[in-house]
């Protein structure tokens, strides 16, 4: 019989190391393997994160113009201080965070449960990066947000007239 299990009745042990009586009350199960699981978890999330931080600086930084920073406490990837996605387990889980075009990203939202809507934006779409099935996928996602922050090319200096044919002097 479990510590402090009420006398005679029936216990079990659940999958989560819970302990179960008969008569369904319970006893948590012990601290320190709750801590153990925890940890477990962290520890996969965090494996989850150095993965999808590699990928991300890889995909992200051999883009034209791009450098990394942090917003919100997340890893953020820019281009010439626009933000066009990031990469951060501020929530516990590896979420991947970039925009598309409104009607891409409302397809991919009503299509495919890997993705769920940025609240703050509705272009805006986040991935946990554990549901990655091919990095080259991400990869052209993350294209197309560069593509639509990215400020068009500075313009060519004029070419400054010389006087001559064509001109008033």
């Amino acid at each position: 019989m479990a510590a402090g299990a009420p006398p005679n009745k029936g216990v079990a042990l659940d999958r989560a190391g819970i302990t179960v009586f008969r008569d369904m009350t319970f006893l948590a199960a012990d601290p320190a393997s709750e801590r153990s699981r925890s940890a477990k978890r962290r520890s996969k999330t965090m494996a989850t994160l150095e993965k999808a931080l590699d990928k991300m600086r890889e995909i992200c930084l051999s883009l034209p113009d791009t450098r990394e920073g942090d917003h919100f406490g997340e890893t953020a990837f820019y281009v010439r201080g626009k933000l066009f996605a990031t990469c951060g387990a501020k929530h516990g889980v590896c979420e991947i965070t970039f925009g598309l075009e409104p009607d891409h990203a409302a397809a991919l939202l009503e299509n495919d449960p890997r993705f769920k809507p940025y609240s703050r934006d509705k272009r805006g779409v986040v991935l946990d990066a554990a549901k990655v099935k091919r990095w080259s996928e991400v990869q052209e996602l993350i294209l197309e947000s560069y593509e639509l922050v990215k400020p068009p090319k500075v313009k060519k200096a004029a070419k400054k007239s010389t006087p001559g044919k064509g001109t008033r002097w």
